[in-house]
């Protein structure tokens, strides 16, 4: 029997990696990290995993940290990988070594959600490139990727918001919970449609 820890992994993966299908560039790297070379090892490990070789991922993503220290999808990714082989202890220790997020970056985003609230959108797609500018790998810059994708979208931006809103839900299979709450039900599914992941 399939253990549903087991099964997450997978489905993490397997959401990601498909969102990621028949793409060459995939757009915004830095929230994985500036460094090239991290990069390559984290799509390495994402491709182990997809291959079901979870003992190569773990090599490919401990070698993205190496590279940079500051890569948290891969430290996320470590923790699950833990987490399905039963060793809680070490990952809840991956969790911890994901860097703290900049204190500033909450007063930002309280910024970012006034601007929703008023449904400038705008206002939301000038404070969401923002903060995913200054801050990628951070989990708030993955949240602030759906709003700019939702913003440009609802400008009319419709080629902009389908790379972003593509990118976002891709990071977001990795980092569960960094889809920030749509205005209802509908608008959720229609965007979630509009990039594909439905």
């Amino acid at each position: 029997m399939i253990s549903m820890r087991k099964i997450t992994l997978v489905f993490l993966v397997l959401a990601a990696t498909s969102a990621l299908a028949g793409d060459e560039d995939v757009p915004y790297q830095e929230i994985i990290s500036a460094d090239a070379d991290c990069r390559a090892y984290f799509w390495d490990g994402v491709d182990s995993l997809g291959d079901g070789k979870k003992d190569q991922a773990k090599k490919d993503f401990e070698n993205a940290v190496k590279e940079d220290d500051g890569c948290f999808l891969a430290y996320l990714l470590l923790s699950q990988i833990a987490y399905v082989e039963g060793n809680d202890e070490e990952s809840t220790a991956y969790l911890h070594s994901i860097p703290s997020e900049p204190p500033e970056l909450g007063a930002m985003y309280e910024d970012l959600a006034a601007a929703l609230r008023a449904d400038d959108f705008g206002a939301v797609a000038e404070k969401a490139g923002n903060i995913v500018t200054a801050y990628p790998q951070t989990i708030t810059a993955i949240a602030s990727l759906h709003l700019l994708g939702r913003a440009e979208y609802f400008m009319g931006h419709r080629a902009e918001a389908a790379t972003i809103l593509k990118a976002a839900y891709m990071y977001s299979a990795l980092a569960p919970g960094t889809v920030p709450a749509y205005a209802s039900k509908v608008e959720a599914k229609e965007l979630e449609k509009f990039a594909g992941v439905e």
